[in-house]
């Protein structure tokens, strides 16, 4: 290892010993509030009595929203910082839980889903970016993984904890919980540190391909899970 890596090695290790693990439960809490909403909708419509054509259009406007507004959400992060374009976020996907809490109709639910879809590609895009630069080279690429590793967690864990409460206190008292879950992922935003800046003189650190992503545990683990899926998908339903 040279000076110069030497010394930025140095100062990552720090500022990533403060906030790589804060980052990582709050980016966790942020995608859970977001599987959680996701999960609840459609049974919700159901309930409504919506048809399965609209349950499909209400369940796909999550995923329309994250196609929309990936690339403008890469410039606002831009534009804004990681940090506080997350906080926004957090904040636009907390109030877009609430309006669930007074909709009567199927189609109701489709604005607000369509909005967690945004507010929550945003937020998962800004963690992104905001995880990237508390580190340099290899660890840079690690900190994504380990990311990436919370963040699937959540999805595994949303909808686990979403039935659990609908069942337990119902639907409009689960919307509820996960509005104020949601809230309080705010909270911890405010002691995250400014993530270290970007270094002009840095090189990227080649990954040797596919190989060398797996070298790092947060994608084995991404791997493994979204394989699993894949497979029970296969399995006949009784």
């Amino acid at each position: 290892m040279n000076a110069k890596e030497a010394n930025h090695a140095a100062e990552a290790l720090p500022i990533a010993s403060r906030a790589v693990w804060l980052a990582n439960m709050t980016g966790f809490a942020n995608q859970l509030a977001v599987s959680m909403a996701h999960f609840l909708t459609p049974l919700f419509a159901l309930e409504l009595g919506a048809s399965p054509g609209v349950v499909g259009l209400i369940a796909s406007a999550s995923s329309i929203a994250g196609f929309v507004i990936a690339l403008p959400a890469g410039k606002a992060i831009d534009r804004l910082g990681a940090k506080k374009a997350v906080s926004y976020a957090t904040l636009c996907k907390t109030l877009s839980i609430v309006i669930f809490l007074v909709a009567s109709a199927p189609f109701a639910l489709i604005v607000p889903t369509f909005l967690i879809g945004v507010f929550g590609t945003v937020a998962i895009l800004g963690f992104h970016s905001y995880v990237s630069g508390l580190a340099h080279g290899t660890q840079r690429t690690k900190g994504i993984s380990d990311f990436a590793l919370f963040s699937s967690l959540a999805e595994l864990a949303g909808p686990v904890g979403a039935g659990s409460l609908a069942d337990l206190v119902g639907f409009r008292a689960a919307f509820t919980c996960t509005a104020i879950f949601s809230a309080l992922t705010l909270l911890p935003l405010w002691y995250l540190p400014a993530a270290a800046p970007a270094r002009a003189e840095e090189k990227p650190t080649p990954l040797r391909g596919f190989r060398g992503l797996l070298l790092y545990r947060g994608v084995q683990v991404v791997l493994l899970g979204s394989r699993s899926f894949a497979m029970l998908r296969c399995f006949p339903r009784a």
